[in-house]
């Protein structure tokens, strides 16, 4: 547990989890490698064991993941070799930890997509601690998105939660709203939607266009030669027309010379048919 330098690729080893079957990336802390995470009676580093002077009578104290603040024993050993087990019910990762004596000690992380970094849960217990973050949560929870053929990436986790706006200067009618990768829109009855129509003069949604509900509810592809994305929802309000559920598509294409967004347009095929278009230098 000396402080020594760890090679970049121990640290991805050590704190990204993959499918053993698709080899799709399950969870990825590395952005919290290291973090020392305080609570009232434990603490914790995440995928790394480090010194804690508490846990032995020794002036160098002892290495583990997971310790007491007062003077406590070990409470958790990292073992890059653990796979963490999905809770859907609670929407969490949970490692078991040797802790010695044939006992196992829980980290569980919680999906949260509003804790952009972490944190604890409740008090903290020798047998488990419950950590919420935003890493917790599915890649298309935190805005990043790979292609069918898992050739290309869309990281738009820098630009989760904003919103979009789209104004027609020769129809005043209606304005668009689009909150990226959240519900962040309170349409009638106080419903928390991801994309609306805007009535201006009735000031109401009209309608409503599409929920965001993490992997669920839409297509994804991905056009190489216009390098633009195409998400296609499918779970927007029933239109009255067709009875069926309106209709969103949002198209984002590749811009170098747009740093964050520019809405450029959007076209209402009918009341039940909707599309942006985008662009940003996110899409290349």
């Amino acid at each position: 547990c000396d402080n020594v330098t760890v090679p970049n690729d121990i640290v991805e080893n050590q704190c990204i989890w993959y499918d053993n079957e698709t080899n799709a990336t399950l969870l990825d802390l590395r952005p919290l490698y290291g973090t020392y995470i305080g609570s009232t009676a434990y603490n914790l580093y995440v995928c790394q064991n480090s010194n804690y002077r508490s846990c032995s009578s020794s002036s160098t104290g002892c290495c583990a993941m997971y310790g007491g603040t007062g003077s406590s024993n070990v409470a958790g050993m990292f073992d890059p070799s653990v796979q963490p087990t999905f809770d859907s019910v609670n929407n969490r990762w949970i490692f078991e930890y040797s802790r010695g004596n044939n006992a196992l000690t829980e980290v569980r992380w919680v999906c949260d997509p509003d804790v952009l970094t972490y944190t604890v849960i409740g008090l903290a217990q020798v047998s488990y601690i419950n950590i919420a973050s935003i890493y917790a949560c599915p890649q298309e929870i935190r805005c990043i998105f790979n292609d069918p053929d898992g050739n290309n990436v869309l990281d738009l986790s820098d630009l989760s939660g904003a919103l979009l706006r789209y104004n027609d200067d020769e129809d005043l009618t209606y304005s668009f709203e689009y909150s990226l990768c959240r519900n962040n829109i309170i349409c009638n009855n106080n419903e928390a939607v991801m994309a609306i129509r805007w009535n201006i003069s009735e000031q109401q949604c009209d309608p409503y266009l599409a929920v965001f509900d993490g992997f669920n509810g839409y297509d994804l592809s991905y056009d190489d030669g216009m390098k633009q994305w195409k998400f296609a929802y499918f779970n927007g309000e029933i239109c009255e027309q067709t009875q069926m559920n309106t209709t969103f598509n949002i198209y984002w294409t590749c811009n170098e010379t747009v740093s964050n967004w520019t809405v450029t347009d959007v076209d209402s095929i009918n009341d039940c048919d909707f599309a942006m278009y985008i662009d940003s230098s996110y899409a290349c």
